[in-house]
């Protein structure tokens, strides 16, 4: 359940190669309020979604199996988009402020994880 007075995103895109832990995200974020949660695996079809329809919120896993996800953080940025690295590797920390994110989120992550990202968007 969202906190009272929470603001959230009305189209988030999460883009998560992990099939179990994009589901189990995607249920967790409509859980807190988000109404539209679209789940991309790849940088080609995250960026074709981001083209169809720019997200108010992303969240973006940088490790994609064989690719990173730098080409949809370097869209999102340009588009002005906020969006929350999700990530295993605790070297991204100094590169977070240079790739344009708003937050980081340790996986494995969580519902609170979750909620704690969202709170950080802020809308224009």
């Amino acid at each position: 359940m969202p906190h009272e007075g929470s603001i959230r995103p009305d189209h988030l895109l999460m883009v998560e190669d992990n099939m179990i832990i994009a589901l189990e995200a995607e249920e967790n974020l409509k859980e807190l309020g988000v109404q539209s949660v679209r789940t991309e695996n790849s940088c080609a079809r995250a960026l074709d979604a981001i083209a169809q329809q720019c997200p108010d919120f992303a969240i973006v896993d940088y490790n994609l199996g064989e690719e990173s996800s730098l080409p949809v953080i370097r869209e999102l940025a340009r588009l002005g988009v906020q969006f929350v690295l999700a990530t295993g590797y605790s070297e991204l920390d100094e590169t977070l402020e240079e790739m344009g994110a708003v937050g980081i989120m340790r996986k494995p992550y969580g519902s609170e994880d979750m909620e704690r990202a969202l709170a950080l968007y802020s809308p224009d």
